[in-house]
């Protein structure tokens, strides 16, 4: 499955620092993408459920909501939307709770090389 390339992007992370150098890295891709950024992950779902992205980029390790909790949300609620995992965490059981729980389309590890985040 290929995921369209004008579309809606959502990005979730708690580390600025991550969400910065997506916006640089990805700056090439704002013609053809809209895309948000979010720090905090409950204030990203309650944007997601008002106007629905195609696709919601989420780490894992995030206070308030970690990113199982927020992909598991996402899966029940917003059904359409893909979600691709960008995290720095390693443990091989978050990620097939991800995977298995959380319809998840993709899980990348950080750092993740941008080619693979535009292709999907």
């Amino acid at each position: 499955m290929t995921i369209q390339l004008e579309s809606v992007r959502q990005f979730v992370d708690d580390d600025a620092s991550v969400l910065s150098g997506l916006r640089r890295a990805l700056r090439g891709k704002r013609v053809a993408w809209d895309m948000t950024f979010h720090n905090e992950p409950v204030a990203a779902y309650d944007a997601m459920r008002d106007d629905p992205p195609h696709v919601a980029v989420v780490d894992i390790r995030m206070p308030g909501m970690d990113g199982v909790e927020l992909a598991k949300r996402i899966r029940s609620t917003l059904p359409s939307v893909q979600t691709i995992v960008l995290s720095g965490s390693t443990e091989f059981d978050a990620a097939i709770s991800m995977i298995n729980d959380g319809n998840i389309f993709r899980f990348y590890v950080k750092p993740c090389p941008v080619e693979q985040l535009i292709e999907g």
